[in-house]
């Protein structure tokens, strides 16, 4: 007998005499462990009810004394789960076969030949079971493993066989599982199974039945992959049988080939137009994920400031940046933790920098993207080098101008405008000094958009604060100034811009002088008066009259 598989019974009924056996009939009650599959044989005819076979003789003749009739073939199914000694036993009476008993106690003379010595009507065959089990295992996932990521196995043990296969607490079934470098146990579930791990050995124990030609319940594997971790890694598994022996050991364990991706992380870096000395430029920073794989957070996009760059703000969706606003290091990191799908950008990173006055050639900015726990297998497009022209010095030129006739001893108004003629923005402050010449003095407090101005000892200063861009100009300063009453001739009145940080490669045009002639002008007025003597005016008298010329101005 082989637990799990069919056996063969052979059923012979002999006529020991000393008369002929009048229909014989065969009953077999099928023991536990056993279950029907067929029973036939010359001369029989037989069936199955639930267990109980029964067998009537239909030849033509009755037995005859002596005679044994043709053999029935009872073949039956042992139970995958039979381990111990199973007894199968068969009665044969002439006649009915009596119910609750092997012996034919049954039966009559009416429906057959009395047998007189009951005995030998029955007859048994124990067996005990051969038990072999085929346990099998498959392993599996699904997709690519990614690196810095979890991944998961599915693990299936199979009996396919044809015992059951037994598992206890003291001889379970056992699934170890050896990870292989690169990855790292999170944890194993399922089912009926306890596992544990011990470095990089995974096992699972199993106390109980895996029933023949079923599967026991999935193990779920979870592995850390390294975020170093690239290309293909095996993992093996095998399954080691409990109490019930496996036949065929040869399919016991099972490999998976894993392929690990990473995520090739690209950076740009960008600016534009030329920057310039002695104001502040912007670099476009972005982060680019070329795939194949998602790239895990935090990811870093460290920049290196050139010397003639500092910093002074970076600002970006989802980025934190440090270095402190107005500091000179040299480094700017960004931080970012979210995640970024592949085939995807990250929103961009303005970066702000200061450009030194002194700075006169092409600075190369630098700046790295560096990757969370997922690998990089491309690592050649992890820096970007950004060449910036730098636009040294602004031309500032000043004129100086006036409109109408300046009077002595009246009021008149000068304009100064200051222009940058590039090529560089100009930085504030910017300064416009004039002095004001013999003959003139400052009438009221100059005015002008973007100007404050004040005066000392006849030194008129006006400040501009803020820078003036290439190619414009600041706003006019209005400076209003006196006459005086005596001026005459010419006065020639000079202002000079002085500029701020940003070099001023001409200062040829940094001085502008105005020359204005003095239109004189006198409004004269006469005055006569007489005296009169006590009598008045007497004829053939003098008289004395007293005339006055006054000069009213200016």
């Amino acid at each position: 007998l082989v637990s799990g598989q069919d056996a063969t019974y052979t059923i012979k009924v002999n006529n020991l005499g000393p008369s002929d056996a009048v229909a014989p009939q065969v009953q077999d009650v099928l023991p536990a462990g056993e279950s029907f599959v067929s029973a036939s044989g010359t001369d029989w005819n037989c069936s199955n009810t639930n267990g109980t076979v029964g067998c009537t003789y239909t030849a033509a003749t009755s037995l005859s004394d002596g005679a044994s009739a043709s053999p029935i073939t009872l073949v039956v199914s042992v139970s995958s789960a039979a381990v111990s000694t199973i007894t199968n036993t068969a009665i044969v009476c002439s006649g009915t076969i009596g119910t609750g008993s092997n012996l034919c106690t049954g039966s009559t003379y009416a429906n057959g030949t009395l047998d007189p010595i009951t005995e030998n009507n029955t007859s048994s065959a124990p067996g005990t079971p051969a038990v072999s089990a085929d346990l099998t295992i498959q392993k599996s996932h699904a997709g690519n493993f990614v690196s810095g990521a979890n991944g998961t196995y599915s693990i299936t043990v199979t009996d396919d066989g044809p015992a059951d296969s037994v598992g206890t607490s003291g001889s379970p079934i056992v699934v170890s599982d050896t990870l292989p470098s690169g990855e790292s146990y999170v944890s194993a579930t399922g089912t009926g199974w306890t596992c544990t791990a011990a470095s990089q050995i995974v096992t699972c124990d199993y106390a109980s039945v895996i029933v023949a030609d079923t599967s026991a319940p999935m193990i779920s594997l979870v592995v850390a992959v390294s975020s170093s971790a690239l290309g293909t890694v095996t993992n093996t598994v095998q399954v080691t049988p409990g109490v019930t022996a496996d036949g065929n050991p040869a399919n016991n364990s099972a490999s998976d080939p894993t392929t690990i991706v990473g995520a090739d992380l690209s950076i740009t870096k960008t600016h534009s137009g030329s920057f310039t000395a002695g104001s502040e430029g912007t670099y476009t920073i972005t982060v680019s994920n070329n795939g194949p794989a998602t790239s895990a957070g935090p990811i870093n996009v460290i920049d290196t400031l050139p010397t003639g760059e500092s910093y002074v703000s970076a600002n970006a969706t989802g980025w934190t940046c440090s270095d402190g606003s107005g500091s000179s290091s040299a480094t700017v990191t960004c931080t970012n933790p979210s995640s970024v799908l592949a085939n995807a950008a990250m929103a961009p990173i303005s970066l702000v920098v200061a450009i030194g006055v002194d700075v006169t050639d092409t600075l190369t900015n630098t700046a790295e993207v560096v990757p969370g726990p997922t690998a990089d297998p491309v690592t050649s497009n992890n820096t970007t080098t950004d060449p910036t022209a730098v636009l040294t010095g602004a031309d500032l030129a000043i004129h100086k101008s006036h409109s109408g006739t300046f009077t002595a001893g009246q009021s008149g108004t000068y304009s100064l405008v200051v222009t940058n003629n590039g090529p560089a923005d100009s930085a504030g402050p910017i300064t416009v000094s004039d002095t004001l010449p013999a003959g003139e003095t400052l009438a009221s407090a100059p005015t002008g958009t973007g100007w404050s101005c004040s005066n000392l000892a006849s030194v008129v200063t006006c400040t501009h604060a803020t820078a003036i861009a290439d190619g414009t100009s600041a706003g006019t300063i209005s400076l209003p100034v006196d006459i005086a009453s005596s001026a005459t001739g010419k006065i020639i009145n000079t202002a000079t811009v002085t500029p701020g940080p940003t070099d001023d490669p001409d200062s040829s045009n940094n001085s502008s002088s105005d020359q204005v002639t003095i239109a004189t002008s006198a409004d004269l007025n006469i005055e006569k008066t007489l005296t009169l003597p006590a009598g008045g005016l007497v004829s053939g008298q003098d008289a004395t009259y007293t005339i006055k010329v006054n000069n009213l101005g200016p």
